[in-house]
Formats: C-alpha cells, structure tokens, sequence
C-alpha cells in the first residue's frame, strides 16, 4: 500500500488525498463504510475525480487483491484493505 500511495502522491495529488483519507481512517479490521457525497464533501472533490480515484484499485489488484470494494444500502460503500 505504500508503494501505491507514494505513487499517487506524485501522480495525482486529488487521488492521493481520497486514498490517503481511506487509508488512515479505516478501522482496525482495515475497512471503512464511506458515501461519494460525504467524501467529496470532507475532502473537497468532486463526484466525478471521487469515481475516478477509486476505479485506480483495479490496476493495484492486477496482481494480488489487496482492496475491495462492495456497495451497501442508502449509497454507501464498504472498503476493504487486505495485508500484503
């Protein structure tokens, strides 16, 4: 995950900033429940740059999976982190 966030950093500051804040704001089973519109609200992005940024978890799991994403209720989405 580091790899990936040290390379959005110097890619994509927008990108950087909404996988930094899933990352750091996860619990401690690694998953965080998150709706586009709070997001983009806290961060300051739009919903369009949001969608973007989290279609980029596709290209990481090319290899292993290490991010998951499944839509809940009422707009919300569960992100999973799995260890390396």
């Amino acid at each position: 995950m580091k790899f990936f966030l040290k390379r959005l950093y110097h890619n994509n500051m927008n990108y950087y900033k909404v996988w930094d804040y899933l990352w750091v704001m996860s619990n401690t089973k690694h998953e965080i429940i998150f709706s586009y519109n709070s997001l983009g609200g806290k961060l300051n992005i739009s919903k369009s740059t949001l969608t973007r940024a989290l279609k980029i978890h596709k290209d990481l799991n090319k290899e292993k999976q290490y991010i998951e994403i499944t839509k809940l209720d009422n707009n919300q989405y569960l992100l999973k982190f799995y260890p390396n």
